[in-house]
């Protein structure tokens, strides 16, 4: 697994290197940072460089919720969320971190 991880971050990056402003290319990148290596900085990098290009990039605005969500920034990721569905109402993955925030808060 770990060498698929390294071969699709080095693509990605390869992608950037062409393209400053592929958003698509850094909130996979985020992603991978996020889920695969547990790295918050990068992630929330990646993320943020993302929504940079395209602040309208659902992928992105929910990668960086679940992100500070689990980082305890239950407010900020609900701000992401609401954005997310602004653009998207019927996007599941919004609609279901979004209750888990909700619930979260609930529980505070």
């Amino acid at each position: 697994v770990g060498k698929k991880t390294d071969l699709a971050k080095s693509l990605l990056n390869q992608l950037i290197e062409e393209d400053k402003m592929n958003y698509w290319a850094y909130s996979i990148l985020g992603l991978i940072y996020h889920l695969k290596d547990h790295d918050v900085e990068k992630a929330a990098d990646c993320f943020s460089k993302s929504l940079y290009f395209n602040s309208r990039y659902v992928p992105s605005l929910i990668g960086m919720s679940n992100l500070l969500f689990e980082n305890s920034y239950t407010d900020w990721a609900l701000k992401y969320l609401e954005k997310a569905l602004t653009y998207e109402p019927l996007n599941l993955e919004a609609l279901i971190s979004i209750g888990n925030v909700y619930y979260d808060l609930k529980r505070a």
